[in-house]
């Protein structure tokens, strides 16, 4: 599970237009916004209407060229996204929102360096960007660089103490470091703030289950649940805490379950394997346990280190 992107909002229809064409262009302008429920299509089409049209003002032009641009990473078209960013950028230098969404797209083609070169400039021309840090501090986080995203994941919550992401983006950096009371802690400030979210619900299951804390885990993993039943990362959280209260049937059927969801989980093979081996299915649970080495080498490591050795 990934870090949250944030995006700038959507900025809609001129106030200035008027006069005979006024209605069509100001559909296009709610279409462009991706108002009156407009899909990525027709948000498209309304903002290449406009762009081509020759009627817009400069200003006007770069935000179409940034709607745009948004409705391409919607449809995971992300050169288009970034060639519309581009124009955008070139008309409004000083567009932060325009860098920011392109940095986010350059860091969804893996090209984290150049994201943070786009959030640096942000940040740069808008040091309140509290988006800018949030989203520099996912492309740290994705380098290995913790000591940077917690930085600026703090930041960004001192710039917007009431958005639950940065806070569900620093506890994710935060686990990986290793530093779980940190993390549950986080995830607990997002929940204040967003109690229906059932990510946060299930990464604050599974941080106190790995910290022993066996029946707060359990009852934050009924919560993801009852949110969203077919959750496979809380069904594997769960099925990891049937596993260390030695309810070795209940576990198996948890990570049955997630695997049927998410068949590539190390975690869920490792688990669904150590429950079959105490079950006496060896050869299975050894069959699980070579599948979760091959997509996490350390991954037993990993698990002793929570209490559970083979």
């Amino acid at each position: 599970m990934g870090s949250r992107v944030w995006l700038a909002g959507l900025l809609l229809t001129p106030l200035w237009i008027s006069g005979a064409a006024a209605q069509s262009r100001e559909q296009q302008w709610r279409w462009c916004g991706a108002q009156d429920g407009a899909s990525a299509d027709l948000q498209i089409g309304g903002c290449t209407a406009l762009i081509t049209s020759g009627q817009e003002k400069t200003e006007d032009l770069a935000l179409a060229f940034y709607n745009r641009g948004l409705a391409y990473r919607a449809k995971a078209q992300l050169d288009r996204a970034i060639a519309d960013f581009d124009q955008s950028i070139r008309l409004n230098p000083g567009y932060t929102d325009a860098l920011v969404s392109r940095g986010i797209s350059y860091a969804d083609q893996g090209h984290l360096d150049r994201a943070i070169e786009d959030f640096d400039q942000a940040i740069k021309l808008k040091p309140d960007d509290s988006r800018a840090f949030d989203n520099r501090g996912n492309a740290y986080n994705r380098k290995g660089q913790y000591d940077r995203a917690l930085a600026d994941y703090t930041r960004s919550i001192e710039l917007d103490p009431q958005n639950p992401i940065p806070r569900y983006n620093r506890a994710l950096a935060y686990e990986r470091t290793g530093d779980f009371t940190h993390a549950i802690a986080d995830y607990g400030e997002a929940l204040k703030l967003d109690p229906g979210d059932a990510d946060s619900w299930g990464r604050r299951c599974w941080d106190r289950a790995i910290l022993g804390k066996l029946a707060d885990a359990r009852a934050d993993c009924e919560k993801a649940l009852a949110l969203r039943a077919n959750d496979a990362f809380a069904l594997m959280a769960r099925g990891f805490i049937h596993l260390r209260q030695g309810e070795f049937e209940p576990a198996l059927e948890d990570y049955e379950r997630s695997l049927s969801l998410n068949a590539n989980q190390p975690s869920a093979l490792f688990g669904r394997g150590a429950a079959k081996r105490r079950l006496g299915k060896t050869a299975e649970g050894d069959a699980d346990i070579a599948a979760a080495k091959q997509i996490e080498p350390g991954v037993v490591e990993r698990f002793a280190s929570y209490g559970v050795a083979l």
